[in-house]
């Protein structure tokens, strides 16, 4: 029995057939705004876009009643005809299983999964269907798995490089440069699936609790140890202004010249330096910069002089390296002499 008018049978499924009908030439299809209908008869596939389209395959009418008597009831056409959307937006999201990573500042191991979402629409329903139509169609939930080997491998990549550079809490602060990438990998993609790709975000990025409690114990160990060090540079410091101050009273008060001996004396004997070769580092630079400052006597620079009421002519002091310049504690923000080894209102070591 043929049909005179074929219709979206409607619903939510991504991809939506209609029932199998025998037509002869003549019948009309009609297709709603917004849609496209792939109509397959006999294996021969053709696209329609909305409308109304009358089908010119198969025999007439007459014909086809005719035949169909002589085969006894037997359909002279079978068609599948397929109805989908083109101007809606789908939203996809994905869960990708575990991904082992290590983290680069503790090198503990972590399972991390990833949530990732999806934002598309068909582009190619013929190709679509292809892939996914089958005997019973398809709806928006069947992307999920369909689209899985594409995206996690993506995902799996993007990530691990992510964990080569940087720690974990890091990595999970930076989504949305993984989701720009992301997106640009999967635009490539997505054709061959007959959708096109407006957007990818990479929305979280977890591992196990367990894992996360032993990674923040040992970054809390980390910093302890670090303000260890710190603490321990402080102390040195300090040592070393007191050094230099004696040093300097040595050399008739003139800190100045006496900095480069009283530096390099004291960081030497400070225990906390000897017993820290992280603390090695930071003494040779500093010894560096204080013979670069100070190795050279002052420098005092002459001009003459106009004569004056009861003056003696000859050359007078310009300037002298130092004179005239301001210098502030980096503790109070207090006004201090320039060659003062401690501030004398908070104590604080000048260097």
């Amino acid at each position: 029995m043929s049909v005179d008018r074929i219709c979206d049978p409607g619903g939510e499924a991504l991809i939506r057939k209609s029932p199998v009908v025998d037509f002869a030439r003549g019948s009309v299809l009609l297709v709603k705004p917004g849609s496209a209908a792939l109509v397959d008869i006999n294996g021969s596939r053709q696209l329609y876009g909305p409308g109304r389209h009358v089908l010119d395959t198969g025999l007439s009418a007459y014909f086809g009643w005719a035949q169909c008597l002589a085969s006894r009831g037997v359909p002279l056409l079978s068609a599948n005809v397929y109805f989908v959307d083109t101007d809606q937006y789908y939203h996809i999201n994905i869960q990708t299983d575990s991904l082992l990573v290590y983290d680069q500042m503790t090198h503990i191991p972590l399972s991390v999964k990833g949530r990732v979402s999806l934002r598309v629409w068909i582009q190619d329903p013929e190709m679509l269907v292809d892939r996914l139509g089958g005997e019973e169609g398809c709806t928006a939930a069947s992307l999920v798995e369909f689209l899985r080997p594409e995206v996690q491998p993506a995902v799996y990549r993007i990530v691990g490089e992510a964990f080569q550079k940087r720690p974990y809490f890091q990595v999970v602060s930076e989504l949305d440069r993984m989701s720009d990438r992301l997106t640009g990998e999967l635009r490539a993609v997505m054709p061959e699936c007959g959708l096109s790709l407006e957007r990818a975000a990479v929305e979280a990025l977890s591992a196990g609790e367990k894992e996360l409690e032993e990674l923040s114990g040992q970054i809390r160990e980390l910093n302890r140890k670090i303000m260890e060090i710190k603490l321990d540079g402080r102390r040195g410091m300090m040592k070393t202004a007191v050094e230099k101050n004696r040093i300097g009273q040595l050399y008739g008060g003139d800190t100045g010249r006496a900095d480069m001996a009283g530096i390099m004396k004291s960081w030497a004997s400070n225990p906390n330096v000897n017993s820290n070769p992280a603390m090695w580092p930071m003494a040779l630079s500093m010894g560096k910069q204080m013979a670069k400052v100070y190795q050279a006597p002052p420098q005092v620079h002459f001009a003459e002089s106009a004569p004056q009421k009861g003056a003696v002519q000859g050359p007078r002091p310009l300037a002298v390296r130092g004179a005239g310049r301001e210098r502030y504690c980096g503790a109070c923000g207090r006004k201090v002499q320039y060659d003062a080894a401690f501030c004398p209102v908070c104590n604080h070591a000048l260097f």
